[in-house]
């Protein structure tokens, strides 16, 4: 790519120059009002003296574009195997990328967070974990977008996204259907063993995060001990439940809820 510009390198100040210029273009007036005789002449050569003293020249450049970056991060966590998520997933980073290719002078990384991999831990998703891991290898003025295909299930968002040291657009591409509601099973009390035949206690508690008036009155809970059927029951939202769990032989028992 050319580039054309004309570069000013003045022998004067330019309040000396626009100064001198004023009084050329009074002592122009001046003659002219007066009738004297070349006076276009003399306004001429007044331009052509300001033009040399402003020291003017044209600038040739020969410009290579540099590419923009974008990064689209595809989830690809637990939470993202529920119902269709992982087709909307497939579907929506194949647009995109399509997308992306078309568009000259862009270049596109794809970072994918897989389940079980190292940005998936025991605390949650750790999506922008492998963001800044990527941003690490590339020129962060370069970065264009970000753009992410998840279901917002994150853990790691940070508080200020100006701690990620871009300044490019963020798009986030929610998956799931927009009726769907999260819920949380959290066990509070368990215990590690149990003597045979005497009854331990689980205690367990139902968290609904639908927002307030789109809640339902009861979960449904199934208690299954090593397969088997314990009992069905209807528990209140965030109410602590308990129920009676014994062993009837050796070594490991599975407890589901």
């Amino acid at each position: 790519m050319t580039a054309h510009a004309i570069s000013w390198a003045p022998y004067l100040p330019w309040s000396v120059i626009g100064l001198l210029g004023l009084v050329a273009f009074a002592l122009c007036i001046w003659a002219f009002y007066r009738q004297a005789g070349g006076t276009a002449l003399r306004g001429l050569a007044f331009a052509i003296l300001l033009l040399i003293l402003a020291n003017p020249s044209l600038v040739i450049e020969e410009r290579d574009p540099i590419s923009d970056i974008v990064v689209v991060i595809s989830d690809r966590s637990q939470s993202q195997s529920i119902a269709d998520r992982p087709e909307q997933t497939d579907q929506a980073t194949a647009h995109i990328l399509a997308e992306l290719e078309a568009l000259e002078n862009t270049d596109t990384h794809l970072i994918e967070v897989k389940t079980g991999s190292l940005q998936e831990e025991a605390d949650g998703t750790r999506l922008f974990t492998a963001l800044r891991g990527r941003l690490r290898s590339l020129p962060r003025d370069r970065i264009a977008g970000v753009i992410v295909i998840s279901d917002g299930q994150v853990h790691d968002v940070p508080s200020d996204f100006q701690e990620l040291g871009i300044e490019a657009p963020f798009h986030l591409l929610l998956t799931g259907d927009e009726e769907e509601r999260d819920r949380r099973l959290l066990v509070s009390d368990a215990p590690n063993f149990a003597i045979i035949g005497k009854p331990v206690t689980v205690t367990f508690t139902v968290e609904d995060q639908s927002p307030e008036g789109e809640r339902g009155a009861f979960a449904n809970v199934v208690l299954r001990q090593d397969g088997r059927l314990l009992e069905q029951r209807q528990v209140p939202f965030d109410v602590p439940q308990e129920f009676e769990v014994t062993l009837t032989r050796r070594g490991n028992s599975l407890i589901e809820i």
